[in-house]
């Protein structure tokens, strides 16, 4: 059986070499066909499939699935029941799209993969026959060629046998099913819906719906409707869009009736040429919210029925008619007028909630308190920030004293440096409740290792919780610009600016983005213009424009520029290791070494960044001839634990290449 299986093993005319995947239906191994000398793949279905019945059920639907002839679907060469019930099918060099997804696929190279799928799903459906289970880890990609396989789940519409799973059991991947094939349904258009799954997943980065369970998902899938995937990625197709939407529709009458339909409008889309595809307007908006609340439009609509009434007894005549239009759209303005001032207060409530909480955290954490002191204080924080989490922000803060006694224990420890792991431990935290603040610290922690992936898993996760929030499409904005992707960066920031026109920090990541691609004069311009009008000014505006007039080598703009974001925050102790450099550049070694030494006597300073200025500081003794006073400073670089390799043996070179100086001067 399944579990006796091992490499090198020989059955038939089959020698096993290695297992290359694992589900629940069973395992693949990658095999040779000692007749023809071939790589293949060969899937045993798992153990708990051993009731004869299944097991001849199985090997009728695989025959029939023999028949799909296609270059787009895997080729099965073989079905048999010894040493365990298997099928034997092409290998497959490439990458499932999952991971390709994860690579974030261009577009156009994602819609082509989309129609080649279509066109398998076209041959399938000819046969009657309905894969029932398509997502990206079932399609896989190489030398452009994409391909359908693992028809575990499919079903045969002439067949009157009942599928591999047990009557009334759910089948397929809850996040790409359509709503019908939870009742059991099957017809093509599951497939449809399946495949718009995995387009919507494509452009936006997630699929449909997300949830912590199962049963989360299901309930999601029948009772809502998919965020609009432009409302996620603005810079999707308005038209791609509509053809993604058609094939999620929950009826499935309104998607397309064909893989053949879907092909077609795919095809056109490519090409420029019109699609059959609606695009999704805010009149689609509202038709869906009217589905969804039905019962509060109906008031509504009877409102507004005895309301028409009215007007149509009072104002007959065409001039009353015109002069109660003229009122409406003056109405309307006033609305949206409200609409624009209710949706700024969100975003300063927000921030003002946020801006709050946070100062709270770090200034417990710049107090730098011992432990048991810690600990009083977390309390009453914890305390504080339940009661104000029922005015915060949707899903900002938690709402349970015990969760928000746990999430502030593992700040505060990742805070002051902790040897823990932070990320797992709010991984663990997320698992009892879900809140903003900690996907919020939680990606902060992934992007100090690099993890940019996994932030913006996070910043997704966020987006679940409160769609109407800026600060994920801030961060999301954030580390792009982290991984260096400075024009889609810039692209993000520029949509957010756009809504947003006076969120502060918005402002002052466009002008770091402006910075980094060298445009330094548009960079200081926006510094500028928040700079004169805002209200509460950040230190950190005058820290980043301190660095666009160094670039353009204006070094006493940026002293100044330092010297007021000192003014505005001591604390901001990383402006001294900026006024250090710009200070370096002027060559005045004495001054730089003195603002150094600031941020190393600070007691809040980034253990990184420590042994960076020592470095700094021994290169500044160095050219100040100081030799013995630079080898002591690199001695201490050296001391770091973390010191990668390449660092090391360049300090030591220095250090030997020094000590040599100050032999031969001393002969």
């Amino acid at each position: 059986m399944l579990h006796d299986l091992r490499p090198n093993q020989k059955f038939a005319h089959y020698q096993l070499q290695q297992k290359i995947g694992e589900g629940g239906m069973g395992s693949v191994y990658r095999a040779i066909d000692l007749r023809l000398q071939r790589a293949v793949a060969i899937k045993f279905i798992s153990n708990q499939v051993t009731s004869q019945q299944d097991i001849e059920r199985f090997l009728r639907e695989a025959r029939a699935m023999a028949k799909l002839d296609h270059e787009n679907i895997v080729k099965i060469y073989e079905v048999g029941i010894s040493p365990a019930p298997f099928i034997a099918m092409e290998f497959l060099e490439g990458q499932t799209l999952k991971e390709l997804i994860q690579q974030k696929l261009p577009a156009q190279q994602f819609v082509e993969i989309i129609i080649q799928v279509s066109q398998a799903l076209i041959v399938a459906h000819r046969q009657n026959i309905i894969h029932r289970d398509i997502k990206p880890a079932n399609i896989i990609v190489g030398n452009g060629k994409a391909k359908l396989m693992d028809f575990g789940l499919a079903k045969n519409r002439e067949s009157q046998e009942q599928s591999l799973s047990k009557s009334g059991a759910i089948i397929g991947t809850a996040a790409y099913m359509p709503p019908e094939q939870v009742k059991g349904e099957t017809a093509p258009t599951n497939d449809i819906y399946s495949l718009g799954a995995v387009l919507y997943e494509g452009l936006t980065g997630m699929p449909p719906f997300q949830g912590d369970n199962y049963l989360n998902i299901l309930s999601q899938l029948v009772l809502k409707d998919p965020v609009a995937p432009r409302d996620l990625n603005p810079d999707i197709s308005i038209y791609l869009e509509a053809i993604c939407l058609k094939c999620l529709h929950k009826k499935p009458q309104y998607r397309y009736q064909s893989a053949k339909s879907l092909k077609q409008d795919l095809v056109n889309f490519m090409n420029g040429q019109p699609i059959v595809a609606k695009p999704y307007t805010n009149i689609e908006r509202w038709k869906k919210s009217l589905a969804q609340h039905k019962v509060l439009f109906s008031v509504i609509a009877l409102f507004m029925l005895g309301l028409s009434t009215m007007f149509v007894v009072v104002l007959r005549r065409g001039y009353d008619l015109q002069q109660a239009n003229a009122k409406l759209i003056e109405v309307n303005k006033v609305a949206e007028k409200r609409t624009r001032q209710r949706d700024q207060q969100i975003i300063q409530l927000e921030n003002s909630y946020q801006y709050s909480v946070q100062e709270i955290l770090t200034l417990f954490q710049k107090i730098g308190l011992q432990q048991p002191q810690l600990l009083s204080k977390k309390d009453e924080l914890a305390i504080f920030m339940v009661k104000i989490a029922r005015y915060a922000p949707k899903n900002l803060l938690p709402t349970d004293k015990e969760i928000a006694n746990e999430f502030l224990m593992i700040y505060f420890q990742t805070r002051l440096g902790l040897p823990i792991d932070g990320t797992k431990l709010y991984a663990n935290l997320a698992k009892k409740s879900s809140f903003m603040m900690l996907y919020i610290e939680k990606q902060a922690l992934h992007c100090s290792k690099g993890e940019y992936q996994q932030a913006l898993d996070d910043c997704k996760k966020m987006l679940q919780l409160n769609r109407s929030s800026t600060h994920p499409y801030y961060l999301i904005a954030f580390i792009l610009f982290l991984e260096g992707k400075y024009h889609r960066a810039l692209k993000r920031i520029n949509i957010l600016r756009k809504k947003n026109p006076k969120h502060i920090d918005i402002a002052l990541l466009r002008g770091r983005i402006l910075h980094a691609l060298g445009r330094h004069k548009d960079a200081i311009r926006v510094f500028n213009t928040e700079i004169n009008n805002a209200t509460h000014i950040k230190p950190q505006l005058y820290y980043q424009r301190s660095s666009c007039y160094a670039a353009l080598q204006k070094f006493d703009k940026g002293i100044a520029d330092c010297e007021k974001a000192l003014e505005i925050d001591r604390t901001f102790i990383d402006t001294y290791v900026r006024l250090a450099d710009i200070y370096v550049k002027k060559g005045k070694y004495s001054v730089a070494i003195d603002n150094y030494q600031k941020y190393v006597k600070a007691p809040q300073k980034n253990k990184k960044m420590l042994f960076v200025c020592y470095n700094k500081i021994a290169l500044c003794f160095h050219k100040k001839k100081e030799f013995k006073r630079a080898i002591t400073y690199w001695e201490k670089v050296l001391q770091n634990p973390k010191i990668d390799k390449a660092m090391k043996t360049n300090i030591l070179k220095q250090i030997a290449k020094t000590k040599r100086h100050i032999t031969k001067r001393q002969k």
